[in-house]
């Protein structure tokens, strides 16, 4: 081959890369941008969330300035310009829909970047694709105003046969049923430093294999800080769980095993832990200041056949018994050895 056929040889290949080739890219929305086909680049930002990720491709990432985003005049539509495509009593039902692998996160994180559904009968956020992620450390949002019942009142849904997801450093605050829900027939999800707090049900629901709860907090909420409803093979690690009305609850026999380590269930106004799967290891929690049924102090309730929960903190360095400890108060569990001081708990950082 002469030296000019070379050059044109390789002057096709590198034109053949490069016409092959899919780059990633972030699209930008802001409280003062203006939606469109084209918006997205840092002259022209969109002002809804939903309008880029319909401009975006899987695998792009979309960068949220600070400010409020929803029903932006609050006259109980979505139509005006800058409002979220929510949809209501049809498809997603929800405000915003993460329908492709994208990578959504704030640019100040959630205590000032919200959306708000407004009381309308819908989740906040609705996640249906494999792969997507939604907040990180310190780059989170506030989920609220979900008033809904079901799903259609919580603050995050991720949908079934949807697996591989990342939920991290967000806010779902006084939504009208979950904070969190992860739904039935879902794989190898992480919920890592997020807070539910004051939702009228549970904080975190949960459903599925392989799920990982990593420096999350409940609190306050009115149902469970963590509703275990089925799956197997979910850990729970470094979780707060404060002043819900049970701390944790696995009250499903499809749940069949997971693992508690390290997490703090403590002044709930029922019980801490209320178990009724064997299969699940409970190590080096903390697990005092739980109220109990009508009041009777109880920390760890089981319901199943005897099982194993060593090294635990009840509150006092002599294991379960009156307060200021709390008790195991039904059925066999095995608590030996026990923690003697408690165990400091280390949250991520919303």
């Amino acid at each position: 081959m002469n030296r000019h056929a070379s050059t044109i040889f390789m002057s096709a290949i590198a034109a053949l890369l490069v016409t092959s080739t899919t780059y990633a890219v972030t699209w930008l929305v802001a409280n003062d941008g203006v939606d469109s086909p084209t918006c997205g680049k840092a002259a022209s930002p969109c002002r809804s969330i939903s309008q880029a990720i319909q401009n975006a491709a899987a695998g792009d990432t979309i960068t949220v300035g600070p400010g409020r985003y929803g029903d932006l005049n609050s006259n109980g539509t979505f139509t005006d310009a800058g409002d979220e495509a929510a949809e209501v009593n049809t498809g997603c039902q929800c405000l915003v829909k993460v329908n492709k692998a994208v990578k959504v996160y704030s640019r100040d994180g959630a205590d000032v970047t919200v959306l708000d559904a407004g009381g309308n009968h819908i989740a906040v956020v609705d996640i249906q694709a494999t792969g997507a992620i939604f907040g990180t450390k310190l780059k989170g949002f506030t989920l609220t105003g979900a008033g809904g019942s079901a799903l259609q009142g919580a603050g995050l849904v991720i949908d079934a046969n949807v697996n591989s997801v990342l939920v991290g450093g967000n806010r779902a605050v006084a939504n009208a049923t979950y904070g969190f829900y992860v739904n039935d027939n879902t794989a190898s999800d992480q919920f890592i430093g997020n807070v539910a707090v004051a939702n009228q049900g549970d904080g975190f629901a949960m459903s599925g294999v392989s799920h990982v709860f990593n420096g999350n907090a409940a609190t306050a909420n009115g149902g469970n800080g963590f509703n275990i409803l089925s799956g197997s093979s979910l850990l729970f690690t470094h979780n707060v769980v404060v002043g819900n009305v049970q701390g944790v609850s696995d009250m499903s026999i499809d749940a069949t095993s997971g693992t508690l380590t390290g997490n703090s269930f403590v002044g709930n106004r029922d019980v801490g832990i209320l178990m009724s799967s064997s299969f699940f290891s409970i190590t080096k929690n903390n697990i005092f200041g739980n109220v109990g049924a009508g009041g009777d102090n109880c920390g760890l309730e089981n319901t199943t056949s005897p099982i194993a929960a060593p090294q635990n903190f009840f509150g006092a360095a002599t294991g379960p018994g009156p307060v200021p400890a709390n008790g195991v108060c039904v059925g066999t569990v095995t608590t030996a050895p026990v923690a003697t001081k408690e165990m400091k708990v280390k949250i991520v950082a919303p």
